[in-house]
């Protein structure tokens, strides 16, 4: 009863996906930094979250006693906000981890590369004016394309027993757009010019970010699945437009097998 207790509450969470918001220009959703937490070998873990930044799932497993893999992908579906699009991004990873004091201590570094692409459309209409018959037309219309790839680097430690965990993690990731084509399309008035029509161009902005997410994760539950909880802070350090919010918190749920 309980197990699906927590299982319906973190779906009901993951499908209403709090508002995501881009941290640069072009726009670019940070993924949300969790804890691996492997143990011994053999072990495999699967972890999902929703967090401001959008939604990461994360698989890992440990092929010998100190190491582990891990395999992650993340998505940012700002459907409702402007610029409106989507971002997805894949990566794989490799680290070590360690347990002491009857395996409640533990301590982790990874590391990880991946790529990703981004797609974002804005558009402006002008309701129109009855009065002097004019009708609604589009003013502007932006669309936009990236692609990119990123890296970072984590360190974790902290408690991790059987029913629970609450673990210390800071995250250093390079984020490089190497891929960006902007094409506008803007209603323009100039009689001179032959009269109402669009204007179009298109446009570049290539851009590189570093940044930081120090932050805490808990988890609670039974031996095998848990609820996961974090509260973590975006401090940019380089090519970072906005640093608004600086708060990033996430729900998500942890499966071992």
């Amino acid at each position: 009863m309980i197990r699906n207790s927590l299982l319906a509450f973190s779906a009901i969470f993951i499908a209403g996906c709090a508002t995501v918001a881009p941290v640069s220009t072009p726009p670019y959703f940070p993924s949300n930094p969790t804890a691996v937490l492997l143990k011994h070998q053999g072990e495999i873990e699967a972890t999902g979250s929703v967090s401001t930044s959008g939604e990461t799932f994360t698989a890992a497993y440990a092929p010998t006693p100190h190491l582990g893999l891990l395999a992650s992908g993340s998505m940012a579906l700002h459907k409702s906000g402007e610029p409106n699009g989507n971002q997805y991004a894949g990566e794989i990873g490799i680290g070590l981890f360690d347990t002491s004091a009857k395996d409640l201590v533990e301590h982790e570094v990874y590391g990880s590369v991946g790529w990703g692409t981004g797609h974002n459309f804005q558009q402006s209409i002008f309701p129109g004016d009855p009065a002097y018959n004019i009708p609604p037309r589009v003013e502007q219309t932006t669309d936009e394309s990236i692609l990119f790839w990123h890296a970072w680097l984590q360190a974790d430690a902290g408690y991790a027993g059987k029913n629970g965990s609450f673990m210390v993690l800071v995250r250093f990731s390079f984020v490089n757009i190497y891929h960006d084509v902007l094409q506008n399309s803007m209603w323009d008035w100039d009689p001179y010019m032959g009269g109402p029509g669009y204007i179009n161009y298109t446009s570049s902005t290539l851009n590189r970010l570093y940044f930081i997410t120090p932050g805490f994760e808990a988890r609670i539950g039974f031996e095998h699945i848990q609820l996961k909880a974090s509260i973590l802070t975006f401090i940019g350090i380089s090519g970072v437009e906005y640093n608004s919010p600086p708060i990033l918190p996430s729900l998500g749920l942890s499966y071992k097998f």
